[in-house]
């Protein structure tokens, strides 16, 4: 009863975030985007002064929910502590399940297109039937989305996944990583969840992903991690210490 309460407020969540996603892509990306000079262009705003440090916090951030860094804290823990190998083969399988559930099965199948995704000119006239000629940008060679929410046909951007929004990849591998690894060192959790939020905030500021893909990112990475640690053989694995040296 408990995971069907917390699955419906999930969903409750990712469905009351859709209707701030243009703005939030908009006004506070955007701003963002003025503020540190990262392609502006794409929020019709002009350059303004460059913030090194805010840029570079971003893409750290980014960077933690990529397959790359869960495999560098994969190989520190072998190396450093070897007793730790099966918790770190119990990661790697975590990551390895929320990517197939995520990326492999409901990104194609939700088939969100992504915030500033190019368009084709069905899906442009469309948008703009919609919500108006702000919903796009024209440029000389291609047509983008301006942050509004637009859905292909389940599957038909198979091929392209890189074009969908919904769930973040990011931030679901984030908040699986995260998930484990606060099993495996409890005292670290509330570092380990600011860490996955800062991650999924990243995407938002960074105006390459909406809040809802977010939202929904978190919660599929949650609940991987969740339901794969629930395995008695696992639980096991992650919940005692490993013996001293």
């Amino acid at each position: 009863m408990r995971r069907l309460v917390q699955a419906a407020v999930w969903v409750a969540l990712v469905c009351a975030a859709f209707p701030i996603d243009r703005w939030v892509y908009v006004e506070v990306a955007g701003s963002v985007a003025e503020r540190t000079g990262e392609e502006t262009w794409r929020f019709g705003r002009p350059s303004g002064g460059r913030s090194t440090g805010l840029l570079e916090l971003l893409h750290l951030l980014k960077r933690m929910g990529h397959l790359f860094f869960t495999i560098l804290i994969v190989v520190t823990m072998v190396l450093i502590a070897p007793r730790r190998r099966r918790q770190a083969g119990v990661l790697l399988l975590a990551v390895g399940v929320t990517a197939a559930v995520g990326q492999g099965l409901l990104k194609p199948s939700i088939a969100k297109i992504r915030p500033d995704a190019e368009l084709s000119a069905k899906e442009a006239e469309a948008l703009v039937a919609r919500d108006g000629p702000d919903a796009v940008i024209v440029l000389p060679s291609k047509t983008r989305n301006f942050g509004s929410s637009y859905f292909r046909g389940p599957f038909s951007g198979f091929r392209d996944l890189s074009g969908l929004t919904l769930p973040s990849g990011h931030t679901a591998l984030a908040f699986a990583t995260f998930v484990v690894l606060a099993a495996a060192f409890p005292r670290a959790r509330w570092w380990f969840l600011a860490l996955a939020c800062g991650v999924g905030a990243s995407r938002v500021l960074m105006g390459e992903h909406f809040v809802s893909d977010v939202v929904a990112g978190a919660g599929v990475g949650y609940a991987c991690a969740r339901a794969l640690l629930a395995v008695p053989r696992i639980d096991r694995i992650m919940h005692v210490p490993p013996a001293p040296a």
